[in-house]
């Protein structure tokens, strides 16, 4: 009789050992299933900050382009004034 308690006891310590560990298994699982939507959450953010990042430097990119299109522009019409002035020059000489 004492050995059925004694096995009865074992089981029942067995049994609270499985279930603790279940118990942990789920917290850990819980855990690192929040870790990982969290670094993604992160990633995501980061993926969305690289993307205005990039629209804003390719926007002040195509302003600058502009910018020196137009500077370009006003010199190639100044030089192609002076090209007359020398070319009148040499005419009337």
């Amino acid at each position: 009789m004492i050995g059925w308690w004694a096995h009865v006891r074992q089981l029942e310590k067995e049994k609270k050992k499985a279930v603790e560990a279940e118990r942990e298994k789920y917290a850990d699982d819980r855990l690192k299933e929040y870790a990982a939507e969290r670094d993604f959450g992160h990633i995501k953010r980061d993926l969305e900050q690289l993307q205005q990042n990039t629209s804003f430097l390719s926007e002040e990119f195509e302003e600058r382009l502009d910018r020196v299109e137009a500077e370009l522009n006003k010199i190639g019409g100044g030089l192609d004034m002076l090209r007359e002035i020398v070319r009148a020059k040499v005419e009337q000489s």
